[in-house]
């Protein structure tokens, strides 16, 4: 992940352009600080003292990546979980990449909520500060491959097969870059978005949804497209009047990163004119028991209905 430039040049910019507001003189936790690279932006951002908390063998790694950079002195690596590490003090900010695919899957956030509510200062700042969930109906010439494959295999038609492959290919969330062109759209929908520093890990358990778009043009309609941007912002998140922001996006409109978005297809391609109507509900259920594991279930306005794990 260190090699997705989009993920950690915008983290690197938003913590230097709010070095002065947010950083300088400051106490930072780094919430599964993985190599301490983003530890290692805040001193070059000016914090004063940065507590570097990961879980796995990395954690060793990063110490030794911290005293090569000399900053020893100001990041403190606790290798721990942040369930049970104790720091010296409370925070002014703490710092996390911890997002998944579609946002919640695989999900650090769970433990950020941890941190936020035992280490941050009433006044303190979450980096990023608030998070965004958008969808919108998809076209896939892949999709159609499969089926030409199937029409004519070394002159063979195996063209009844088609409804079972279609169902093992796709009967999953596929992770993948969507070409921006294959939206059905002019505008993604946001369906879900929240602070970071006042959502509560109930209001994460179950969204739902409904949508209404037009399509763009005549095509087949495959499924539905899933993905998330996060903002950076000062110490007011919530005061959006010319507030400047800077958002990591993973929209397919976007530089891809390694996110990508989140694919659901439908079993069937539903064959769509330019203007017509694409409808229906979106629910998105994460796992108490499981943070690994994220359900989806789609139902079109015409009845169509299926259910996707994330796992």
């Amino acid at each position: 992940m260190l090699s997705d430039a989009v993920r950690t040049g915008t983290y690197r910019r938003a913590i230097l352009r709010y070095a002065d507001e947010c950083f300088r003189g400051r106490t930072v936790l780094d919430v599964g600080c993985g190599t301490g690279i983003l530890s290692l932006f805040c001193v070059e951002a000016g914090a004063s003292a940065v507590y570097a908390v990961e879980a796995s063998d990395m954690a060793d790694q990063a110490r030794a990546i911290v005293a090569r950079n000399g900053a020893a002195d100001r990041i403190h690596v606790i290798h721990d979980t942040m369930e049970r590490a104790e720091l010296p003090c409370k925070v002014d900010v703490i710092v996390s990449e911890w997002m998944g695919y579609g946002l919640l899957y695989e999900s650090m956030f769970e433990s950020v909520l941890v941190a936020r509510d035992k280490w941050l200062k009433e006044d303190g700042v979450m980096f990023p500060s608030i998070a965004r969930m958008y969808l919108a109906p998809f076209t896939d010439e892949l999709y159609e491959d499969h089926s030409k494959l199937w029409q004519n295999l070394y002159g063979w038609d195996f063209t009844p097969i088609l409804p079972y492959a279609y169902q093992c290919i796709y009967k999953d969330p596929h992770v993948e870059v969507l070409p921006a062109e294959a939206l059905l759209c002019l505008r993604s929908k946001q369906f879900f978005s929240f602070n970071c520093k006042t959502v509560k890990l109930e209001q994460l358990r179950e969204v739902k949804t409904v949508f209404n778009f037009k399509s763009i043009y005549s095509a087949d309609f495959h499924g539905i497209a899933v993905w998330f941007d996060v903002v950076f912002t000062g110490r007011n998140p919530d005061d959006e009047a010319g507030h400047y922001e800077i958002v990591l996006s993973t929209s397919p409109e976007s530089e891809p990163t390694h996110w990508a978005q989140v694919l659901l297809f439908l079993d069937k391609a539903i064959p769509v004119e330019q203007d017509q109507e694409i409808a229906g509900e979106l629910r998105l259920v994460t796992n108490a028991a499981c943070r690994r594991t994220v359900h989806y279930d789609i139902t079109l306005a015409d009845g169509t209905k299926k259910g996707f794990d994330l796992s």
